[in-house]
């Protein structure tokens, strides 16, 4: 479990009994709504970072905190969703303005957004 400035996260296997984690590398600040997702037995970690600079970090040991970071800074990210697909990313960018998402003269921006797919369609909350 990833909280906001929490300076590490907690990990359960039954959900009523939790240890909190002090990762060796983190975010010196902390982090802000963070999401994480499991990825080719890997963890991926993506925050709203206090300063608005931040990468993605990674790890194959979370429980041992040794988080990477990917060489790709992101600014002006918050509340932030983690989704992979085999999609291109510049025929099917989703966070954008206009209808379908296709206006790319301005920055897109939606907070707080969460995308899974099923049966090959796309849901955004």
């Amino acid at each position: 479990m990833f909280v906001t400035r929490s300076m590490g996260y907690w990990h359960s296997t039954d959900l009523l009994h939790w240890s909190f984690i002090t990762p060796e590398k983190w975010y010196f600040q902390g982090s802000n709504a963070p999401a994480a997702h499991n990825y080719n037995d890997s963890v991926l970690y993506v925050t709203g970072d206090p300063s608005g600079s931040m990468s993605i970090l990674y790890t194959d040991n979370p429980k041992k905190g040794d988080w990477k970071a990917i060489p790709l800074i992101i600014n002006d990210l918050q509340d932030p969703d983690l989704f992979i697909d085999g999609d291109d990313e510049n025929n099917h960018g989703w966070e954008r303005f206009g209808e379908n998402h296709g206006d790319t003269a301005l920055a897109g921006y939606i907070e707080g957004p969460w995308l899974t797919k099923y049966n090959n369609m796309y849901y955004m909350q």
